[in-house]
């Protein structure tokens, strides 16, 4: 796991969610999702868009352009996204 998948796991452990997907990349920056899924199964909630620039720097998603841009890039990548599911303070790589 590199260290802006690190950054993105430590965000998404401290606003209390247990997935977390990698988006996409733009502009030097590595956007990820991150939702509750478990105990349900399914996703729940809002998501929650971060983007962590190369040098480590983490920046919620709030312009609406951009949002939509991640939303379309997880539409195109037809769920193929890198996943991790956070429980019990390990990670699991999973295939969406």
């Amino acid at each position: 796991m590199e260290r802006r998948d690190k950054i993105a796991v430590e965000c998404a452990r401290s606003v209390g969610y247990d997935s977390l997907c990698r988006i996409g990349a733009k502009g030097g920056c590595l956007y990820f999702r991150a939702f509750n899924k478990a105990p349900r199964g399914h996703k729940t909630g809002l998501p929650h868009i971060v983007k962590i620039d190369g040098e480590g720097g983490l920046f919620v998603v709030n312009n609406l352009k951009e949002r939509m841009w991640a939303i379309k890039e997880e539409v195109k990548n037809g769920g193929k996204d890198v996943c991790f599911l956070l429980l019990g303070g390990c990670e699991r790589d999973e295939e969406s």
